[in-house]
């Protein structure tokens, strides 16, 4: 076997569940991922550092959204750099189970650079539409999807660690299907689909129209993943409880 099958084999049978995981987040970012965590085994990286290098590209692309005009040229240079970032973000996971195992500083520093990025990536929205665009009512848009995302983001973290030890491990030996409905349901939510409607920001009505769409759909589906939360927290009894 081969070095590369080696490590395939490796990132396979360490890869995490899909089970929340939209459609482009397993089908094309965690195999980007992959292919990431691989090149940085290779080159003796820590997890860590690949984690910084997910943060420093998300900032370079937000540079790029608040002090660049926007055209052709700057969309796609900040889709692609939304996407690398979003690819390194799950590579740093990925490199950690090659490397026998993460930390749980390791998990928490990339808990820490993703809230950051949630909030940042739309705030370097909101500086793009005041400084270049001619809607001021336009910048409702980010204000919201930053408050949006921000409790999404928060309300996901805390439900995973409160299911954590009451969640009952799922074995299968069947291969999960390559498209599920979840998987497309919750698209409108993943920053890699996102990113693309970046590639149309120096067309304000195309963009504000693609990322307004994108907002209200998050919402919804936000609200519904709000509620199946709770209804799976109000069945855990807490410890200590007779």
């Amino acid at each position: 076997m081969s070095v590369n099958q080696a490590l395939r084999v490796r990132l396979i049978a360490g890869v995490r569940g899909h089970a929340g995981v939209s459609l482009y987040g397993r089908q094309v970012n965690r195999r980007l991922g992959g292919a990431l965590a691989s090149a940085a085994y290779r080159m003796q990286l820590q997890p860590n550092q690949v984690t910084v290098a997910s943060g420093l590209t998300s900032a370079v692309a937000i540079a790029v959204l608040a002090l660049v005009r926007p055209s052709l040229l700057s969309g796609v240079a900040v889709w692609l750099l939304v996407a690398l970032a979003y690819a390194l973000d799950s590579a740093d996971g990925q490199l950690a189970r090659l490397r026998g195992g993460g930390t749980v500083s390791g998990e928490w520093f990339d808990h820490v650079l993703d809230a950051g990025r949630v909030v940042a990536l739309h705030c370097g929205v909101l500086v793009m539409v005041y400084r270049f665009y001619d809607s001021p009512d336009a910048l409702l848009l980010p204000l919201l999807y930053v408050i949006l995302a921000s409790v999404l983001f928060a309300a996901g973290t805390l439900a995973e660690i409160f299911l954590r030890e009451h969640r009952t491990p799922r074995i299968s030996i069947e291969p999960a299907p390559a498209v599920t409905l979840r998987g497309l349901l919750l698209l409108p939510l993943d920053l890699g689909v996102l990113a693309l409607g970046f590639v149309f920001i120096g067309d304000q009505s195309i963009f504000l129209g693609i990322y307004g769409t994108f907002l209200v759909l998050s919402a919804v589906v936000g609200t519904a993943l709000l509620t199946k939360w709770f209804r799976q927290l109000s069945g855990v009894v807490p410890e200590g409880t007779p």
